[in-house]
């Protein structure tokens, strides 16, 4: 006989509430198989809605952050087939090829992103990243204005103008932007980065260093920042220093030819010249092009005094980079210390034409005048340069040279005196300003006291290199 067995309806009730559960939960570990990635959540919803064009975007702007650009091509072209005139379509196009630095083709797709939608802030970011690229800094800095006025907490927008001033040189209109990308986004690591490489070029020193250690905190084994940390630590003559980042730097990155450049030159720094070509031939080896690796290569030579050398590897650099204005510089500095004033005097006009705002050159070219004996040319060109570059020891100095070999002793004087606040250790100024008090002044006294200082000093150059 078959006995029923009657449950209570609390029981049932509690029953089905667990398998109702049991349910859900099993439903709900599906979904998050499906969705434990934003590429598997994206795939499964191009199976489920095939013919829908955000699905196959995303999915692709997935493959894309995973570097898997041969599929990120492949679903953007799917939605591109399904809806041809959506802008946010150009501009994934575009963020791939920026990737895989194929920057013609980004420069189409964003510039047709911006045909579909004017007012799309970060297709104009990103046309702006790309002028970066060609070294067409002024439109660069267009676009990213534009986009900053269509969306004016853009971080990024603001980080790259700062970032496009700087390259252009101009550092106190890149402060401001890198400043503001760094308060809206302060985990932006690159933002710090700039604002580190703008303080750095003011020689603010030591806020360039808490922005790198900014910058660190964030990417601590990022190749790049170890460089510029090497850079600073050079202008700051820290050369062991600079040599630890960059074998650091090197180890994360030993193909990067720029690391062995700076490397070079901080082993020239050390007077380790030996080193330092042995760098700057590695760094060649890996980017024949490298100008500035030429560039310093005549450096090197030109302080080891083998001149012809040096030329040529001035001359290198200005084969792959025409309007290097620095090299035209340091080729005049070579004539300079050859005694070939005619050539020195072109080149430095050479460099002065295509950096109209070069004191350095502006300095040199005077002080090659005085040496021709042309003093009103000396003198004219000498005022320019200072009033370019009021704190340029160097051209304080040749302005003095200049009224000393006129007979302008007070004016000497002055001149002399300046240099000297700015840089207290030019031996060679201490012994102008002794050989016209005891020749011209009579005063013993005073020449006694700055031939004294003379001797607290190592002797100083008047032709500086530019040294980056």
């Amino acid at each position: 006989m078959m006995h029923t067995i009657f449950m209570p309806l609390r029981l049932k009730t509690e029953i089905i509430l667990v398998a109702i559960i049991f349910f859900h939960l099993a439903a709900a570990y599906q979904r998050n198989m499906i969705w434990s990635s934003e590429l598997t959540l994206w795939k499964d919803t191009t199976v489920k809605s095939p013919f829908k064009a955000r699905p196959h975007m995303n999915l692709g702007i997935e493959y894309n952050e995973r570097e898997d650009t041969q599929k990120a091509l492949q679903e953007l072209d799917k939605a591109l087939s399904l809806k041809p005139r959506d802008a946010r379509i150009y501009n994934n196009f575009g963020t791939v090829y920026i990737k895989t630095k194929n920057y013609p083709q980004a420069l189409e797709y964003f510039t047709k992103a911006l045909e579909i939608r004017p007012q799309y802030s970060h297709a104009h970011h990103n046309l702006g990243t790309v002028y970066l690229h060609f070294k067409k800094y002024p439109e660069a800095i267009k676009c990213f204005q534009k986009a900053l006025i269509l969306k004016p907490f853009y971080a990024n927008a603001y980080n790259n103008l700062g970032y496009a001033y700087h390259l252009l040189g101009m550092n106190d209109k890149a402060l401001e932007p890198c400043r503001k990308a760094s308060e809206l986004n302060p985990n932006l690591m690159e933002a710090h980065l700039n604002l580190g490489r703008v303080y750095r070029e003011k020689r603010l020193y030591d806020l360039a260093l808490d922005e790198f250690n900014q910058a660190l905190l964030l990417s601590p084994d990022n190749p790049t920042l170890l460089e510029e940390l090497a850079i600073l630590c050079n202008m700051k003559r820290s050369y062991g220093r600079a040599i630890e980042f960059l074998q650091k730097a090197i180890g994360l990155a030993p193909d990067s030819a720029r690391a062995h450049n700076i490397l070079a030159t901080s082993y020239r720094f050390k007077k380790l010249y030996q080193k330092a070509l042995e760098e700057y031939n590695i760094a060649l080896s890996l980017d024949p092009n490298l100008s500035e690796a030429y560039y310093n290569l005549g450096i090197c030579y030109h302080e080891l005094k083998l001149y012809l050398k040096a030329i040529e590897y001035y001359n290198k650099a200005l084969a792959i980079k025409a309007d290097y204005a620095q090299a035209y510089n340091n080729l005049g500095n070579v004539y300079f210390s050859l005694g070939a004033y005619d050539q020195a005097i072109e080149k430095y006009k050479t460099a002065i034409g295509i950096k109209p705002d070069y004191p350095q050159a502006l300095s040199n070219l005077g002080s090659t005048y005085n040496k021709k004996g042309w003093y009103l040319q000396a003198e004219k060109t000498l005022r320019k340069a200072i009033y370019q570059a009021p704190e340029l020891a160097q051209a304080h100095t040749n302005l003095g040279n200049t009224f000393n070999l006129t007979g302008q002793y007070e004016e000497a004087i002055t001149h002399y005196l300046t240099a000297l606040k700015i840089n207290p250790s030019l031996t060679t100024v201490y012994l102008n300003l002794a050989n016209i008090y005891t020749q011209k002044v009579g005063d013993e006294k005073k020449a006694r006291y700055y031939l004294k200082q003379a001797e607290l000093f190592r002797s100083s150059t008047q032709h500086t290199n530019t040294e980056r």
